[in-house]
């Protein structure tokens, strides 16, 4: 309904408000005010959002992804492994001026990922023993941002969508916590990527 019924003011938009959109949804908490912090989870979620690890990622899971320069979708691939072969594959699609360039790259977010993994170690253990249900009412609070100023039908569908994007990306989370050291950091990196990836999406979609 949203997509037929309001398709310019949600589909159509132009390509700079695109990118703007996409960059809005990469914004770190403190540009749309500071939640409360109400219990002890809070203050775990508001240390980790804060701190120089989770910013630093984030600007370059955002750059990372910046440069594929086209739609990625589960068909192109699924992990880590997978995504540097497309890399490999399909160079010239890409703004990577080499495969050596996106390694490195890659390997930055993964570095940076352990290093959250490693400091914010009461975080991550909530987040693999905590309901999943519980656990979404934190990330919506802390780690969603959804510029959302009004309530009409794109709004709705966009919101659905973020929150598909979020339940699939705790999915990862809980998967992630089967897997020690390096090996759990390339799969919360990859978790990383593919949920800036569909929270960029969702805001492209549905647009207010």
């Amino acid at each position: 309904l949203c997509i037929l019924s309001l398709g310019l003011s949600c589909s159509n938009a132009d390509s700079d408000t695109q990118i703007n959109e996409k960059n809005s949804s990469t914004t770190n908490n403190q540009a749309k005010g500071a939640p409360s912090i109400e219990d002890d989870i809070d203050q775990l979620f508001y240390n980790f959002v804060n701190s120089y690890e989770y910013l630093e990622s984030k600007k370059l899971v955002l750059n990372f992804n910046n440069k594929f320069n086209v739609s990625i979708s589960e068909s192109d691939f699924t992990n880590a492994e997978e995504m540097i072969s497309w890399i490999e594959n399909n160079i010239d699609k890409t703004s990577f001026s080499s495969l050596n360039e996106a390694k490195l790259e890659w390997n930055s977010i993964v570095s940076l990922t352990e290093q959250k993994i490693v400091n914010h170690p009461q975080l991550f253990e909530f987040i693999k023993i905590t309901d999943a249900k519980i656990t979404k009412k934190y990330f919506e609070k802390w780690i969603v941002i959804s510029p959302i100023t009004f309530n009409d039908d794109c709004d709705r569908e966009r919101k659905d969508c973020e929150g598909r994007v979020l339940s699939n990306y705790l999915t990862d989370c809980l998967q992630a916590g089967f897997y020690t050291g390096s090996a759990r950091a390339m799969v919360m990196a990859y978790a990383d990527l593919s949920f800036d990836r569909g929270m960029a999406a969702c805001g492209s979609s549905y647009r207010s």
